[in-house]
Protein backbone atom coordinates (compact mmCIF):
# COMPACT_ATOMS: atom_id res chain seq x y z
CA UNK A 1 0.00 0.00 0.00
CA UNK A 2 2.74 2.31 0.89
CA UNK A 3 4.79 1.47 -2.43
CA UNK A 4 1.43 1.71 -4.38
CA UNK A 5 0.94 5.65 -2.63
CA UNK A 6 4.68 6.75 -3.14
CA UNK A 7 4.07 5.93 -7.43
CA UNK A 8 1.05 7.71 -6.80
CA UNK A 9 2.77 10.60 -5.24
CA UNK A 10 6.00 10.53 -7.75
CA UNK A 11 3.67 10.58 -10.58
CA UNK A 12 1.79 13.57 -9.38
CA UNK A 13 5.14 15.57 -8.68
CA UNK A 14 6.54 14.99 -12.58
CA UNK A 15 2.99 16.02 -13.62
CA UNK A 16 3.55 19.19 -11.79
CA UNK A 17 7.18 19.33 -12.97
CA UNK A 18 6.24 18.82 -16.63
CA UNK A 19 2.87 19.94 -17.29
CA UNK A 20 2.84 23.03 -15.43
CA UNK A 21 4.77 25.45 -18.17
CA UNK A 22 2.34 24.19 -20.68
CA UNK A 23 -0.87 24.79 -18.94
CA UNK A 24 0.88 28.20 -17.45
CA UNK A 25 1.38 29.25 -21.25
CA UNK A 26 -2.43 28.33 -22.29
CA UNK A 27 -3.39 30.33 -18.87
CA UNK A 28 -1.29 33.54 -20.58
CA UNK A 29 -3.37 33.15 -23.75
CA UNK A 30 -6.93 33.01 -22.13
CA UNK A 31 -6.86 34.41 -18.80
CA UNK A 32 -8.86 37.41 -19.84
CA UNK A 33 -11.71 35.24 -19.02
CA UNK A 34 -13.28 33.66 -16.20
CA UNK A 35 -16.69 31.81 -16.22
CA UNK A 36 -17.20 32.58 -19.90
CA UNK A 37 -16.90 36.12 -18.72
CA UNK A 38 -14.32 38.66 -19.67
CA UNK A 39 -12.84 40.32 -16.64
CA UNK A 40 -9.03 41.56 -17.34
CA UNK A 41 -7.72 44.41 -20.22
CA UNK A 42 -5.15 44.02 -22.46
CA UNK A 43 -2.57 47.00 -23.86
CA UNK A 44 -0.95 47.05 -26.19
CA UNK A 45 1.74 49.62 -27.25
CA UNK A 46 2.49 51.12 -30.69
CA UNK A 47 6.17 50.37 -31.84
CA UNK A 48 6.73 47.72 -28.47
CA UNK A 49 7.15 44.16 -29.04
CA UNK A 50 5.31 43.29 -25.76
CA UNK A 51 1.38 42.93 -24.83
CA UNK A 52 0.02 43.82 -21.18
CA UNK A 53 -2.70 41.78 -19.55
CA UNK A 54 -4.57 43.17 -16.58
CA UNK A 55 -1.69 46.03 -16.15
CA UNK A 56 1.53 43.56 -15.57
CA UNK A 57 4.49 44.04 -16.08
CA UNK A 58 6.71 43.31 -17.95
CA UNK A 59 4.57 42.02 -20.63
CA UNK A 60 3.91 39.51 -23.05
CA UNK A 61 6.88 38.97 -25.66
CA UNK A 62 5.65 39.53 -28.86
CA UNK A 63 8.41 39.07 -32.32
CA UNK A 64 6.79 42.28 -34.21
CA UNK A 65 5.73 45.39 -32.77
CA UNK A 66 1.87 47.32 -33.29
CA UNK A 67 2.24 50.03 -35.88
CA UNK A 68 -0.07 52.63 -37.12
CA UNK A 69 -1.52 53.01 -40.85
CA UNK A 70 -4.41 54.83 -42.12
CA UNK A 71 -4.71 56.07 -38.53
CA UNK A 72 -5.74 52.53 -36.84
CA UNK A 73 -3.06 50.22 -34.87
CA UNK A 74 -2.52 46.83 -36.57
CA UNK A 75 -1.43 44.01 -34.47
CA UNK A 76 -0.53 40.69 -35.93
CA UNK A 77 -2.83 37.68 -36.00
CA UNK A 78 -1.42 35.44 -33.28
CA UNK A 79 -0.25 37.73 -31.05
CA UNK A 80 -3.84 39.66 -31.45
CA UNK A 81 -5.98 36.79 -30.68
CA UNK A 82 -3.99 35.35 -27.63
CA UNK A 83 -4.07 38.55 -25.78
CA UNK A 84 -7.40 38.87 -26.70
CA UNK A 85 -8.34 35.35 -25.18
CA UNK A 86 -8.36 33.25 -28.49
CA UNK A 87 -5.56 30.10 -27.90
CA UNK A 88 -3.56 29.40 -31.07
CA UNK A 89 -5.74 26.32 -32.30
CA UNK A 90 -8.60 28.41 -32.50
CA UNK A 91 -6.78 31.14 -34.55
CA UNK A 92 -7.91 30.09 -38.19
CA UNK A 93 -6.22 31.57 -41.51
CA UNK A 94 -6.38 30.18 -44.93
CA UNK A 95 -5.42 33.02 -47.25
CA UNK A 96 -6.81 35.46 -47.63
CA UNK A 97 -9.63 34.89 -45.03
CA UNK A 98 -8.77 34.86 -40.57
CA UNK A 99 -11.12 33.40 -38.34
CA UNK A 100 -10.83 33.57 -34.23
CA UNK A 101 -12.91 30.58 -33.28
CA UNK A 102 -12.86 30.31 -29.43
CA UNK A 103 -15.28 28.10 -28.34
CA UNK A 104 -18.50 30.15 -25.96
CA UNK A 105 -17.39 33.70 -27.92
CA UNK A 106 -18.17 35.04 -30.85
CA UNK A 107 -16.69 33.92 -34.24
CA UNK A 108 -14.68 36.36 -35.62
CA UNK A 109 -14.11 36.98 -39.41
CA UNK A 110 -11.39 38.80 -41.61
CA UNK A 111 -10.39 39.04 -44.88
CA UNK A 112 -7.11 40.37 -46.48
CA UNK A 113 -7.95 43.67 -47.88
CA UNK A 114 -11.43 43.78 -47.13
CA UNK A 115 -13.38 46.90 -44.89
CA UNK A 116 -15.50 44.41 -43.73
CA UNK A 117 -15.39 42.38 -40.02
CA UNK A 118 -18.34 39.61 -39.14
CA UNK A 119 -18.55 38.91 -35.21
CA UNK A 120 -20.59 35.35 -34.87
CA UNK A 121 -22.65 36.18 -38.49
CA UNK A 122 -23.61 40.06 -38.07
CA UNK A 123 -21.13 42.16 -40.67
CA UNK A 124 -19.86 45.87 -39.86
CA UNK A 125 -17.99 48.05 -42.08
CA UNK A 126 -14.50 48.96 -41.05
CA UNK A 127 -12.53 51.96 -41.92
CA UNK A 128 -9.80 49.92 -42.85
CA UNK A 129 -8.89 46.83 -44.24
CA UNK A 130 -6.15 43.80 -42.39
CA UNK A 131 -2.83 44.27 -43.95
CA UNK A 132 0.19 42.09 -45.22
CA UNK A 133 3.32 43.85 -43.93
CA UNK A 134 6.82 42.12 -44.96
CA UNK A 135 5.01 38.65 -45.20
CA UNK A 136 2.82 38.74 -42.25
CA UNK A 137 -0.63 39.43 -41.93
CA UNK A 138 -1.89 42.51 -39.19
CA UNK A 139 -5.50 43.43 -38.40
CA UNK A 140 -6.65 46.83 -36.54
CA UNK A 141 -6.73 45.74 -33.51
CA UNK A 142 -9.94 48.02 -32.38
CA UNK A 143 -12.23 46.15 -34.20
CA UNK A 144 -11.10 42.48 -33.41
CA UNK A 145 -11.41 43.74 -29.99
CA UNK A 146 -14.85 45.07 -30.19
CA UNK A 147 -16.44 41.96 -31.51
CA UNK A 148 -14.65 39.86 -28.84
CA UNK A 149 -16.35 42.05 -26.56
CA UNK A 150 -14.19 44.72 -25.35
CA UNK A 151 -14.45 48.56 -25.23
CA UNK A 152 -11.51 50.11 -26.63
CA UNK A 153 -9.94 53.87 -25.85
CA UNK A 154 -7.02 55.56 -27.89
CA UNK A 155 -4.60 57.24 -26.55
CA UNK A 156 -2.68 59.68 -28.90
CA UNK A 157 -0.33 61.12 -26.44
CA UNK A 158 1.38 57.59 -25.50
CA UNK A 159 0.48 55.93 -28.65
CA UNK A 160 -1.61 53.55 -26.42
CA UNK A 161 -4.33 51.11 -27.09
CA UNK A 162 -6.35 49.99 -24.49
CA UNK A 163 -9.24 47.37 -24.23
CA UNK A 164 -11.23 46.35 -21.35
CA UNK A 165 -14.42 44.63 -20.46
CA UNK A 166 -17.53 46.20 -21.31
CA UNK A 167 -19.62 47.81 -18.75
CA UNK A 168 -16.38 47.83 -16.67
CA UNK A 169 -14.25 51.13 -15.38
CA UNK A 170 -11.43 52.49 -17.46
CA UNK A 171 -8.40 50.68 -15.97
CA UNK A 172 -5.45 52.51 -14.84
CA UNK A 173 -2.46 51.53 -17.04
CA UNK A 174 -0.06 54.50 -15.78
CA UNK A 175 2.85 51.49 -14.33
CA UNK A 176 2.66 50.30 -17.82
CA UNK A 177 4.02 53.86 -19.05
CA UNK A 178 6.11 53.85 -16.04
CA UNK A 179 7.33 50.75 -17.35
CA UNK A 180 7.36 51.32 -21.26
CA UNK A 181 9.43 54.99 -20.61
CA UNK A 182 12.19 52.72 -18.53
CA UNK A 183 12.46 50.66 -21.47
CA UNK A 184 12.78 53.33 -23.84
CA UNK A 185 14.72 56.24 -22.42
CA UNK A 186 15.77 59.57 -24.60
CA UNK A 187 19.46 59.67 -24.35
CA UNK A 188 19.52 63.75 -23.08
CA UNK A 189 20.73 66.32 -25.64
CA UNK A 190 23.65 67.14 -23.56
CA UNK A 191 25.28 63.70 -23.91
CA UNK A 192 25.20 63.96 -27.14
CA UNK A 193 28.54 62.84 -28.68
CA UNK A 194 30.86 65.74 -30.62
CA UNK A 195 33.65 64.00 -31.82
CA UNK A 196 33.28 61.89 -35.94
CA UNK A 197 34.16 58.27 -33.89
CA UNK A 198 31.39 59.17 -31.38
CA UNK A 199 28.84 59.89 -33.85
CA UNK A 200 29.66 57.36 -35.85
CA UNK A 201 29.40 54.67 -33.40
CA UNK A 202 26.03 56.05 -32.50
CA UNK A 203 24.63 55.66 -36.18
CA UNK A 204 26.14 51.95 -36.36
CA UNK A 205 23.56 51.32 -33.65
CA UNK A 206 20.93 52.97 -35.11
CA UNK A 207 18.31 50.01 -36.16
CA UNK A 208 17.93 49.70 -40.46
CA UNK A 209 15.18 51.37 -42.05
CA UNK A 210 12.00 49.26 -42.94
CA UNK A 211 11.41 50.75 -46.45
CA UNK A 212 8.45 50.86 -48.28
CA UNK A 213 7.61 52.27 -51.67
CA UNK A 214 5.30 55.52 -51.86
CA UNK A 215 3.54 57.27 -54.14
CA UNK A 216 0.83 60.19 -54.85
CA UNK A 217 -1.51 57.71 -52.03
CA UNK A 218 0.15 58.93 -49.47
CA UNK A 219 -0.58 62.68 -49.22
CA UNK A 220 -3.36 62.31 -52.21
CA UNK A 221 -5.37 65.25 -51.33
CA UNK A 222 -2.66 66.97 -51.92
CA UNK A 223 -3.05 70.05 -55.36
CA UNK A 224 -1.07 68.89 -58.08
CA UNK A 225 0.44 72.18 -58.15
CA UNK A 226 1.44 72.25 -54.74
CA UNK A 227 2.77 69.12 -54.79
CA UNK A 228 5.05 69.99 -58.31
CA UNK A 229 6.10 72.90 -56.30
CA UNK A 230 7.21 71.33 -52.99
CA UNK A 231 8.60 68.06 -54.27
CA UNK A 232 10.08 69.48 -57.65
CA UNK A 233 7.82 66.20 -59.55
CA UNK A 234 10.04 63.77 -57.54
CA UNK A 235 7.17 63.27 -55.22
CA UNK A 236 4.82 60.83 -57.79
CA UNK A 237 7.71 58.66 -58.23
CA UNK A 238 9.62 58.64 -55.09
CA UNK A 239 11.10 55.54 -54.49
CA UNK A 240 10.84 54.96 -50.27
CA UNK A 241 9.25 55.89 -47.17
CA UNK A 242 9.26 54.72 -43.64
CA UNK A 243 5.58 54.90 -41.41
CA UNK A 244 6.81 55.45 -37.77
CA UNK A 245 6.26 56.40 -34.39
CA UNK A 246 8.50 58.40 -32.14
CA UNK A 247 9.05 55.92 -30.18
CA UNK A 248 10.34 53.68 -33.09
CA UNK A 249 13.69 55.93 -32.80
CA UNK A 250 14.39 55.22 -29.36
CA UNK A 251 16.76 54.43 -28.11
CA UNK A 252 19.38 54.71 -30.71
CA UNK A 253 17.25 56.42 -33.64
CA UNK A 254 16.36 55.12 -36.62
CA UNK A 255 19.55 55.33 -39.86
CA UNK A 256 18.45 56.84 -43.07
CA UNK A 257 22.44 56.92 -45.14
CA UNK A 258 25.04 55.11 -43.90
CA UNK A 259 26.58 57.92 -42.52
CA UNK A 260 23.31 59.48 -41.66
CA UNK A 261 21.04 59.02 -38.67
CA UNK A 262 17.22 60.32 -37.15
CA UNK A 263 18.26 60.22 -33.85
CA UNK A 264 15.02 61.70 -32.47
CA UNK A 265 11.28 63.95 -32.75
CA UNK A 266 9.90 65.85 -30.53
CA UNK A 267 6.11 68.00 -30.96
CA UNK A 268 5.23 70.95 -29.24
CA UNK A 269 3.10 73.63 -29.71
CA UNK A 270 6.20 76.13 -30.68
CA UNK A 271 6.97 73.65 -33.59
CA UNK A 272 8.99 70.11 -34.51
CA UNK A 273 11.92 69.14 -33.12
CA UNK A 274 14.42 66.91 -34.65
CA UNK A 275 17.62 65.57 -34.40
CA UNK A 276 20.27 64.08 -36.58
CA UNK A 277 23.51 62.66 -36.13
CA UNK A 278 26.52 63.26 -39.16
CA UNK A 279 29.84 62.57 -38.77
CA UNK A 280 31.89 63.81 -41.59
CA UNK A 281 32.63 67.16 -42.00
CA UNK A 282 31.57 69.08 -44.63
CA UNK A 283 28.21 67.21 -44.62
CA UNK A 284 25.15 69.00 -44.27
CA UNK A 285 23.07 67.70 -40.73
CA UNK A 286 19.08 68.73 -41.30
CA UNK A 287 16.83 67.25 -43.82
CA UNK A 288 16.06 69.19 -46.65
CA UNK A 289 11.93 70.13 -45.56
CA UNK A 290 9.88 68.87 -42.73
CA UNK A 291 5.87 68.68 -43.68
CA UNK A 292 2.75 68.45 -41.40
CA UNK A 293 -0.71 67.87 -42.66
CA UNK A 294 -3.33 70.03 -41.39
CA UNK A 295 -6.89 68.91 -42.34
CA UNK A 296 -6.89 68.72 -46.28
CA UNK A 297 -3.88 71.08 -46.53
CA UNK A 298 -0.21 70.60 -45.90
CA UNK A 299 2.47 72.95 -44.64
CA UNK A 300 6.07 72.52 -45.19
CA UNK A 301 9.34 74.48 -43.91
CA UNK A 302 12.91 74.24 -45.40
CA UNK A 303 15.74 74.56 -42.88
CA UNK A 304 17.42 78.10 -42.72
CA UNK A 305 21.10 77.27 -43.09
CA UNK A 306 23.04 74.11 -43.29
CA UNK A 307 24.79 72.75 -40.18
CA UNK A 308 28.26 70.52 -41.21
CA UNK A 309 29.42 67.77 -38.86
CA UNK A 310 30.83 65.80 -36.83
CA UNK A 311 27.36 66.91 -34.89
CA UNK A 312 24.15 65.48 -33.82
CA UNK A 313 22.01 68.67 -34.66
CA UNK A 314 18.83 69.35 -32.58
CA UNK A 315 16.66 71.90 -34.22
CA UNK A 316 13.30 73.60 -34.00
CA UNK A 317 10.90 73.94 -37.07
CA UNK A 318 8.87 76.71 -35.73
CA UNK A 319 5.46 76.92 -35.98
CA UNK A 320 5.45 80.35 -37.57
CA UNK A 321 7.66 79.60 -39.90
CA UNK A 322 5.64 76.56 -41.77
CA UNK A 323 4.33 77.90 -45.19
CA UNK A 324 0.79 76.33 -46.21
CA UNK A 325 -1.37 76.74 -49.84
CA UNK A 326 -5.23 76.17 -49.62
CA UNK A 327 -7.04 74.74 -52.52
CA UNK A 328 -7.27 78.03 -54.11
CA UNK A 329 -3.11 78.35 -53.82
CA UNK A 330 -3.87 81.16 -51.32
CA UNK A 331 -0.97 81.34 -48.61
CA UNK A 332 -2.16 79.91 -45.10
CA UNK A 333 -1.96 81.84 -41.90
CA UNK A 334 0.68 80.90 -39.38
CA UNK A 335 0.74 79.31 -36.83
CA UNK A 336 -0.84 75.92 -37.22
CA UNK A 337 -2.30 74.12 -34.07
CA UNK A 338 0.07 71.13 -33.55
CA UNK A 339 -2.44 69.22 -31.50
CA UNK A 340 -4.47 68.86 -34.77
CA UNK A 341 -1.65 67.61 -36.61
CA UNK A 342 -1.79 63.54 -37.09
CA UNK A 343 1.50 63.27 -38.95
CA UNK A 344 4.90 64.78 -39.61
CA UNK A 345 6.93 64.08 -42.99
CA UNK A 346 10.80 64.06 -42.95
CA UNK A 347 11.60 64.32 -46.35
CA UNK A 348 15.62 64.21 -47.70
CA UNK A 349 15.06 64.75 -51.43
CA UNK A 350 15.12 62.17 -54.00
CA UNK A 351 11.98 60.71 -52.93
CA UNK A 352 12.96 59.62 -49.53
CA UNK A 353 11.33 60.14 -46.06
CA UNK A 354 9.63 59.34 -42.86
CA UNK A 355 6.00 59.39 -41.89
CA UNK A 356 6.26 59.52 -38.26
CA UNK A 357 2.90 60.12 -36.10
CA UNK A 358 2.36 63.25 -34.18
CA UNK A 359 2.63 62.43 -30.30
CA UNK A 360 0.38 65.49 -29.60
CA UNK A 361 -2.17 64.82 -32.01
CA UNK A 362 -5.71 65.26 -30.64
CA UNK A 363 -8.30 64.02 -32.85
Amino acid sequence: MKKRLSLILLFAFLFACFAYPVLAQDKEQVDVYEGGKLVKSVVFVVGMKEYFVNGETPGVKMDAAPFIQSGRTFVPIRYLGNALGVTDKYILWKSPKVTFKEPGFPVVELTVGKKQIKSSGVSRAMDVAPVLKSGRTYLPARFVAEALGYEVAWDPQNKVVVCWPKGEEKPDYSGILEYVGQQNPTPPTNQWPTTTEGIMELINKAKEPEWESWGPEDFSYIDPAIKQRIFNGTYTTGPRVMRLTVNDLKPNGIRLFETRALMDMKVSKEGVTLSVAVPQKGAVAMPGMCLIEEGNKIRYMYPAEAVFGPVVETRLYKTSEFFGYDEKDNELPPPPDMTRIPKVLVYYGEGTAFIIDNPIYKK
